[in-house]
């Protein structure tokens, strides 16, 4: 499925009244720019609803980490953090713990090709 289609089926069930959805991105085995820049929109709530991701590996970003220009690096590795942080938050809140913070907003209209 591309980010895309998950985008649209997100806004598809936020329209049917869901208000949180969590993705199991444990079976990706790459994740390429557009992809990361895709997740990064859906977790800051683009397609309607509050998103938890699961099973998120820094290597699953080796493909957007290797197509990043060297100036967009640090915020490239941000954007990467705050998904991982954020699995880290979801299971941290189920013990009543948490605490960690989100990476910089991704600029509307960013390019994502």
């Amino acid at each position: 499925m591309t980010v895309a289609e998950l985008l649209a089926h997100c806004r598809l069930l936020s329209d049917q009244g869901w208000r949180r959805v969590v993705i199991d991105a444990s079976s990706v085995t790459g994740c390429d720019r557009a992809g990361l820049i895709g997740l990064v929109e859906l977790q800051q709530g683009r397609g309607g609803l509050e998103v938890a991701l699961t099973g998120v590996r820094w290597s699953q970003f080796f493909p957007a980490l290797q197509a990043t220009p060297l100036v967009e690096l640090q915020a490239t590795h941000r954007w990467i953090r705050a998904l991982i942080d954020d699995e880290a938050d979801d299971q941290d809140a189920d013990v009543g713990h948490g605490g960690r913070h989100r990476a910089d907003h991704v600029p509307t209209g960013h390019p994502v090709a």
